[in-house]
């Protein structure tokens, strides 16, 4: 069986990787990695149909296979060579692409692998579940951490399990119970600007009034070096995306024929045609 494994999660796609190599952990395999935009793909399909001197299968991962995303392509002929292999694959040998973006779904060539590989597409955790995450990390390292402490911890941690067991780390060695000092003592609050969905963070501090927050969310841009009037924009195109779904809603739209809708159609310059 051949992987193809995709997702913008690092330590997600990572951890699907290693669920594949235990799948075949007590099987007598030899791993190599390739880097497949620094390497021809038909070195690396040769060394598929080599069968491993070393053990009884081959598991060869294949890192930024770029040709399967919108960012990159690969030529008429290496795909023909490639599908030909997937579709009568080395039996004694596994191959795992693994890319840390979005499969490029309307590429003619990702649609074929869908055919021919196990393909899984990994999703990016939620808030909900990556803050259960963290309750869970706390008690299994049977830390004594207060209600308010733990809900900083919460808020200081973006949606990053590296970055989650970097923190905890510090927490585990830290003797005694943690409150709410001790979380702004050792965990680092990531400045504003520097995760994608500051924006949202942004646009509910204004709503809310909250002032104070708001001012700070300008300071870490400058301590970033980000020009704070892309925040104009930033704001105007959260406040068009509320009223679209406000209208829509309105017009008894359920949320997933909105999701749809938004995501299908130029609203702004559809609602400037109904006008005219």
């Amino acid at each position: 069986m051949n992987y193809v494994i995709s997702g913008t999660d690092y330590y997600l796609v990572n951890a699907e990787v290693e669920k594949i190599k235990k799948i075949y952990a007590k099987e007598s395999v030899d791993i190599v990695q390739y880097d497949a935009s620094n390497i021809d793909l038909r070195i690396i399909l040769d060394d598929a149909n080599m069968p491993s001197f070393l053990a009884d299968y081959k598991m060869i991962i294949i890192n930024y296979p770029l040709f399967l995303s919108a960012n990159g392509k690969l030529d008429d002929d290496l795909q023909y060579i490639l599908l030909q292999y997937l579709e009568n694959p080395n039996p004694t040998t596994i191959l795992v692409f693994v890319l840390h973006q979005a499969l490029d779904s309307r590429k003619g060539l990702v649609k074929q692998i869908k055919k021919l590989c196990d393909v899984r597409n990994i999703e990016e955790i939620n808030v909900n579940d990556f803050k259960r995450m963290i309750v869970a990390e706390c008690k299994k390292h049977k830390l004594q951490i207060k209600d308010d402490a733990l809900s900083e911890l919460q808020n200081r941690l973006p949606l990053d399990f590296e970055n989650l067991r970097h923190q905890m780390d510090k927490l585990i060695d830290y003797d005694g119970e943690i409150t709410v000092n001790v979380v702004k003592a050792l965990v680092t609050k990531p400045l504003f600007g520097t995760n994608d969905k500051d924006h949202l963070l942004f646009t509910n501090a204004i709503l809310a009034k909250d002032m104070e927050t708001c001012f700070a969310m300008w300071k870490d841009l400058c301590i970033i070096n980000k020009e704070p009037y892309s925040l104009i924009g930033l704001i105007a195109s959260q406040f068009r995306f509320m009223y679209q779904v406000k209208y829509l809603h309105n017009q008894r739209y359920y949320a997933r024929d909105i999701a749809q809708y938004l995501k299908n159609t130029d609203f702004l310059q559809e609602a400037m045609d109904i006008k005219q």
